[in-house]
């Protein structure tokens, strides 16, 4: 399972503030089980977790946000602070861990600015299941999401009346924009779209039933320019 742990930091150029603002348990583990240290330490943050019973580092991930963005401005440099809402995905821990942020000082050495022991039996953790409003669709798999890299596309604008449009014409086109894949997308019972890398933007081609369609889509012919 993966732990998701919101949590607000607040800083200026010097300083770091860090208070958790809730823990959520989710489904599976979307990283590698079998990767879970950082093979490499660049970052100016670090998030850390620490198996308690056995003082064993357990998961690493090292990192940049926006609030090491913030740090260079002017206006931290003159000690204004800013918050920021920000989320740790972790792999769910079985027993008691401490959860552990460091940041980098100048010397490239790392220090804690926020531990927190983490109980995944807490009762203040939620537990988040998949609403049954939500729709999803796989466009191409290929392989388990704990050796590749999932891509999400949300159809934020899209009333549900217009889902085969969101997957025929934005997926299968802005894929296709791209060209990096080859897959099919089932727009309704027993129609598919076929979305196929070729060579240029002029070569793109979208399938219908396995026939060459043409979309008449002036947002498509933009995308191609």
């Amino acid at each position: 399972a993966t732990m998701r742990i919101d949590y607000f930091h607040t800083a200026n150029a010097t300083d770091d503030e860090i208070s958790v603002d809730q823990i959520y348990i989710n489904d599976i583990w979307a990283g590698n089980p079998k990767k879970l240290l950082a093979p490499t330490e660049n970052g100016r943050y670090t998030t850390k977790l620490i198996d308690i019973a056995s003082n064993k580092l357990i998961y690493s991930r090292h990192y940049l946000d926006i609030v090491f963005e913030y740090k260079g401005t002017d206006a931290a440099k003159e000690g204004r602070k800013r918050t920021c809402h920000q989320s740790a995905l972790i792999p769910c821990p079985k027993q008691q861990t401490l959860f552990t942020i460091e940041r980098r000082d100048k010397h490239h050495i790392l220090y804690p600015v926020f531990t927190q022991i983490i109980d995944p039996n807490d009762r203040r953790i939620k537990r988040e299941l998949a609403s049954p409003m939500d729709n999803s669709f796989t466009i191409v798999k290929n392989g388990h999401p704990h050796d590749f890299v999932d891509l999400v596309f949300v159809a934020e604008g899209y009333s549900s009346e217009e889902l085969d449009k969101f997957k025929k014409e934005d997926i299968a086109n802005r894929l296709n924009r791209h060209a990096w894949v080859r897959g099919e997308i089932e727009v309704k019972p027993g129609v598919e779209v076929v979305i196929e890398r070729k060579l240029a933007p002029s070569d793109l081609v979208v399938e219908k039933n396995g026939k060459p369609e043409m979309i008449e889509n002036p947002r498509y012919e933009r995308m191609l320019q």
